[in-house]
């Protein structure tokens, strides 16, 4: 995923997560962060707390 870039590996679970150019998809963007935060990715943590905390 992104060619081992852990910033565009988040920018992406972002566009997931709101349906920026494509439709969203909580699943995909909880991995996208989560392996942004394993890549040391900082703001990856709050990501995957905004979207834990929005889900149903």
């Amino acid at each position: 995923m992104a060619q081992n870039e852990p910033q565009a590996v988040c920018s992406l679970g972002v566009c997931y997560a709101e349906g920026i150019g494509t439709a969203k998809d909580a699943a995909k963007a909880l991995e996208c962060f989560r392996q942004a935060e394993a890549a040391g990715v900082e703001w990856a943590a709050e990501e995957i707390r905004k979207l834990e905390a929005a889900a149903p």
